[in-house]
């Protein structure tokens, strides 16, 4: 969808998405959880919520993360082997790094996480888990 207007497909998008996973459900969906300042990352969420209730069992699992907002946490992830390749990967796009040190907030909440996870972890990602159900009221209750 376009950048910046991603609401005016919402629909589409939506019925796309579930049209893909009754082809080729997944086993776990990662998603910008659903409260994201970023108001392209809301309407993502949504696309999720509205495509997995379309094509998916409730229960399918969904772990939405962090990208602008912090989310109330309740899984981490040990990143440290594969941090410095997330840190490549943001720099790539520079179209998200030209205006925002993005890479240095990704690393402040990596690191933050990290600290705060109760274990020795160097970087850590952190995510809400909930069910495809859960996250999708959510992501419809929540519009930002």
């Amino acid at each position: 969808g376009p950048d910046g207007a991603l609401f005016q497909q919402e629909t589409r998008l939506a019925k796309d998405l579930a049209a893909e996973w009754m082809r080729s459900p997944p086993d776990v969906i990662a998603a910008p959880f659903p409260t994201d300042r970023h108001p392209d990352h809301a309407v993502a969420a949504r696309i999720v919520g509205a495509a997995a209730a379309i094509a998916l069992s409730a229960d399918t699992v969904v772990l939405g993360y962090e990208v602008w907002t912090p989310a109330p946490i309740n899984a981490v992830l040990d990143i440290s082997s594969v941090a410095d390749a997330k840190w490549r990967a943001i720099a790539a796009h520079s179209s998200q790094t030209a205006t925002t040190d993005y890479i240095r907030a990704a690393q402040g909440l990596s690191s933050y996480r990290a600290v705060t996870s109760g274990r020795r972890l160097d970087c850590a990602e952190a995510f809400h888990q909930s069910t495809s159900g859960e996250y999708a009221r959510k992501a419809n209750s929540l519009k930002v």
